[in-house]
């Protein structure tokens, strides 16, 4: 089984009046995603994410998003119809098949022992984020709790050698 999990890296808003089809306005979007964030999504997951059965695709894209003029507010951009995205650029894709594959979500800055916090700056991604991943690499054997710092938990890396 194959999950293919798509990340959008940059996005471009555009913004069409409906009566005219005319576009009005175009931007780059302020969020971007990452690769880290399958992670987040792939928790309720983690007990299958070990199994040679099992293969996660994430795949980075560009997009183009497409919004209806027809919400409220004085520029009608509040609450709009997304009416359509679009890839405009594929670009990688990401195969995690084995525990091992899971360790380029471990960046390279984090020596010893490690907080989520820790994590989240080393990575630039949302906290909640950290906190599932690294859940996620502990189930897999990479990462394991060894005490606490105050009420955060502390992380190190497990160096394995795993067969493929």
């Amino acid at each position: 089984v194959t999950v293919v999990y798509p990340v959008v890296v940059q996005k471009r808003i555009f913004w069409l009046d409906k009566d005219t089809g005319e576009c009005h306005s175009a931007r780059k979007s302020s969020k971007g995603g990452k690769a880290v964030d399958v992670l987040a999504e792939l928790y309720g997951l983690k007990k299958f994410l070990s199994e040679r059965t099992l293969r996660v695709c994430v795949i980075l894209l560009n997009v183009n998003e497409y919004r209806a003029l027809d919400g409220y507010g004085k520029d009608k951009k509040k609450r709009a119809t997304k009416i359509d995205r679009i890839p405009t650029t594929l670009l990688d894709e990401i195969y995690l098949e084995t525990p091992a594959d899971y360790r380029l979500f471990l960046p390279e800055g984090l020596e010893g022992a490690f907080t989520a916090d820790d994590y989240q700056k080393a990575l630039g991604c949302p906290r909640w984020i950290a906190g599932r991943a690294l859940n996620v690499l502990a189930h897999l054997g990479l990462l394991r709790e060894c005490g606490r710092r105050g009420r955060a938990k502390l992380y190190e890396t497990i160096e394995k050698s795993y067969k493929i």
